[in-house]
């Protein structure tokens, strides 16, 4: 599929941490990964966009119930509603946004790959250098969309190519957060990576990590698929 053709290969190597968040970011009490080896891996370059998740719904019947859990009190109904009904044309280049882990997997399985792992994520934005941020160690908020410089809503993919990884990967943090493979501690959460446009710019910082029940959607999540690479 054209999809598949959009993903990146990252060669093995080691996950080192970088800088501590700001501290006024969420996150999890992080585990000791601070060198972790990982095998080679493709990942997709940019989030699944809004037209392609589209394109999956519609030959899978996919249905959405109205009533699905939204974790965006603070967003405007009007803004949800647009972004949960996937149909305006508006949203086809953005990324897929109003999407569940578990539809997110299925959407991965129906391309031929999977979620990643929150270690794959992370690796795909620091490089071999553990850097803070997927362009270094500085804060830059114009290679992003966030609160503080940014559209207040999501924006097309690739529209901040200043903030691509040293892989070369685009939106990894900003426009919107990102599903893992990777369970939480809590029972029925997974682990969410990257921020998203309704967040500060600060919380962009890549040891940042977080969890959202499986069935939980928001106008600032997203995802992207990965798969293994064949020796």
């Amino acid at each position: 599929m054209a999809a598949r053709a959009r993903m990146q290969r990252v060669p093995a190597g080691v996950l080192r941490g970088g800088a501590p968040c700001d501290p006024g970011a969420e996150a999890l009490t992080r585990r000791d990964e601070q060198r972790t080896e990982l095998r080679a891996f493709f990942i997709d370059r940019v989030p699944v966009l809004g037209r392609d998740f589209a394109q999956f719904a519609q030959e899978e019947a996919l249905r959405v119930e109205p009533g699905a859990r939204d974790f965006d009190s603070h967003v405007s109904p009007e803004l949800a509603t647009r972004h949960h009904q996937r149909r305006s044309s508006e949203y086809g280049a953005h990324p897929a946004v109003m999407v569940s882990w578990s539809e997110a997997a299925a959407y991965c399985a129906w391309r031929g790959a999977r979620l990643p792992t929150e270690t794959e994520w992370e690796r795909a934005a620091r490089g071999d250098d553990g850097r803070a941020y997927p362009w270094g160690d500085g804060l830059d908020a114009t290679r992003l969309d966030s609160i503080d410089f940014g559209a207040r809503d999501t924006s097309p993919v690739l529209a901040h190519p200043r903030g691509r990884s040293p892989f070369g990967l685009f939106d990894l943090v900003g426009n919107a957060a990102e599903w893992t493979s990777t369970p939480a501690p809590s029972p029925d959460q997974m682990i969410v990576r990257g921020s998203a446009w309704n967040e500060p710019a600060a919380h962009a910082c890549l040891e940042r990590r977080r969890a959202f029940p499986r069935e939980a959607r928001s106008v600032a999540l997203s995802f992207r698929c990965a798969r293994d690479a064949t020796p």
